[in-house]
């Protein structure tokens, strides 16, 4: 199945679809760049680069390949969240910590931790899914430090509510294509590049917790 860009108009979710489950997943982020590992260039996203399973990254880099041009496919860590309609999909790129800085709740600035006006919290079981949607946009205020409006937050959405996903990896790869010859595919070596899963592997956890006022203001130490 392909992964589609989310958007309301495109992938339609009727007001009520409830979340079932989130779980951190491995996205596949295929780019061209230069010749080196560890250069610091943007990646840049386009609607057809992020896949579900290394096998499709691999296929697709096949379409990239011309003369001079070297292919990427990155392991990314993402949040997938699934319901009957299908599942969301939300990861980041060009950050060492993907949704680090997206929060699940947000505190109000009136009542207690004791009252149900202390906090708004969207990603929890049985929370409707257009909201977490909603709140997981990069223009949204449920970000600590607002992300850029592009090449940063990446938002996806399958019909299908049993994608497949590769396991959230804890040292992520990253793969660069080796071209033999016209009559060959793409050959690939990797190497790890350091990209935090925790952000990711915190929001998992949240989700069964329906109880905002449980939350502290520090999940990291910077």
């Amino acid at each position: 199945m392909t992964l589609q860009v989310y958007s309301q108009d495109e992938f339609p979710l009727p007001y009520g679809t409830k979340a079932i489950s989130a779980q951190g997943v491995c996205l596949y982020h295929v780019y061209t760049g230069r010749n080196a590992w560890h250069s610091t260039w943007i990646q840049r996203y386009n609607s057809e680069s992020m896949h579900a399973s290394l096998f499709a990254a691999k296929r697709y880099a096949e379409t990239l390949r011309k003369a001079g041009t070297v292919v990427y496919i990155q392991e990314l860590p993402a949040l997938v969240v699934r319901s009957k309609a299908g599942c969301l999909i939300a990861t980041q790129i060009n950050t060492e910590s993907p949704l680090r800085e997206y929060k699940p709740y947000i505190k109000m600035e009136s009542g207690t931790p004791q009252s149900r006006e202390w906090g708004l919290h969207w990603l929890h079981k049985e929370s409707d899914l257009r909201r977490i949607a909603d709140s997981l946009q990069a223009t949204s205020s449920w970000w600590r430090v607002p992300p850029p409006r592009q090449d940063s937050v990446v938002l996806l959405a399958s019909d299908d509510p049993f994608e497949e996903f590769g396991p959230l990896d804890t040292n992520p790869s990253l793969f660069r294509s080796l071209a033999l010859g016209g009559n060959y595919t793409l050959a690939w070596e990797s190497t790890d590049r350091v990209l935090n899963p925790e952000p990711v592997q915190y929001l998992e956890r949240m989700f069964s917790i329906a109880n905002s006022a449980v939350f502290s203001d520090g999940r990291w130490n910077d």
